[in-house]
């Protein structure tokens, strides 16, 4: 006598994955990563650039560019190294591309927004270095690093798994 065998569904795209417990992870980190990052980033740019008042106003790029290297980027590699680690330990199905994506943009990003929008500001004709305008160049850079962020993700995770 033949025994009946269930078929399971099959469940299109990527949310064969979802349901295992990997894609919330990466959701919850995305969704959570902007709650750490905006409150970095303004503590990054208080602690850099309030004591570095000049008579002009202008911040000392040169003074600004090696306490960004020596404080802000060991603090932001240890995070992408612990926060890799969390996140490659729990999901391995998703290869190795998708955790350094996820792991890379709240921590060296903060990194690289600030280096890069102080980089900009020094670079214009003005040489306007301000704390302001600085601040403002940050938060935008850091808005659209999340933007980014949060659609690379996205596209990482429709894609499927990137075993390499």
């Amino acid at each position: 006598m033949k025994q009946k065998k269930e078929l399971l569904r099959l469940r299109p795209f990527n949310m064969a994955n979802f349901s295992s417990g990997a894609g919330h992870l990466m959701m919850l980190g995305m969704i959570m990563s902007w709650m750490i990052i905006l409150p970095l980033m303004f503590l990054v740019w208080a602690g850099f650039a309030l004591p570095m008042k000049s008579e002009d106003g202008i911040l000392n790029y040169q003074v600004l560019v090696r306490r960004l290297n020596r404080i802000l980027l060991p603090i932001c590699i240890v995070l992408f190294g612990l926060l890799f680690w969390s996140i490659s330990g729990t999901i391995s199905e998703a290869g190795v591309l998708l955790p350094l994506w996820v792991a890379s943009f709240p921590t060296l990003g903060i990194f690289l927004a600030a280096r890069q929008s102080a980089a900009w500001l020094h670079a214009s004709k003005r040489r306007s270095l301000t704390k302001g305008k600085w601040f403002l160049f940050l938060l935008v850079a850091v808005v659209s690093l999340i933007l980014i962020g949060a659609l690379g993700t996205f596209l990482f995770a429709a894609s499927g798994p990137i075993l390499f």
